[in-house]
């Protein structure tokens, strides 16, 4: 026959034994069960994180004033409007050659104004 366990003595080794089994078990069982959780949600947190990658691609693509780290080189021009389209891509810098080029027509148109003016002076004087 089997006795029953004297609560004096406390449990028998193998007793203990079988009850850190079934904690180790019930944890491992626990850890599973976070693992599988966490691979369930694993695409919908792609795809949130995914989305919010995309969202600060556009928006940092369709910003046209600097970064706030940078300090703009001169100061803001109050008679010209902010733009309303901001997918209108920034104003670049223009090289040596458009400077050059655009000082050239200068000239070039200022002459021709003053052959002109002279013409007419001259056609106004002779009549």
């Amino acid at each position: 026959m089997r006795r029953k366990p004297d609560p004096k003595k406390g449990e028998s080794p193998i007793e203990a034994k079988k009850r850190q089994h079934a904690e180790k078990e019930a944890a491992n069982r626990a850890a599973l069960q976070k693992c599988q959780k966490f691979l369930q949600d694993a695409p919908r947190r792609a795809e949130e994180m995914a989305k919010a990658q995309r969202e600060k691609i556009i928006e940092r693509a369709s910003r046209t004033e600097r970064p706030k780290g940078h300090r703009p080189a001169t100061l803001p021009d109050p008679w010209r409007s902010y733009e309303a389209n901001v997918a209108v891509p920034a104003l670049h810098k223009r090289t040596r050659s458009e400077r050059r080029r655009g000082r050239l027509l200068f000239f070039f148109l200022l002459l021709v104004l003053l052959a002109v003016s002279y013409a007419l002076y001259v056609t106004i004087q002779h009549s």
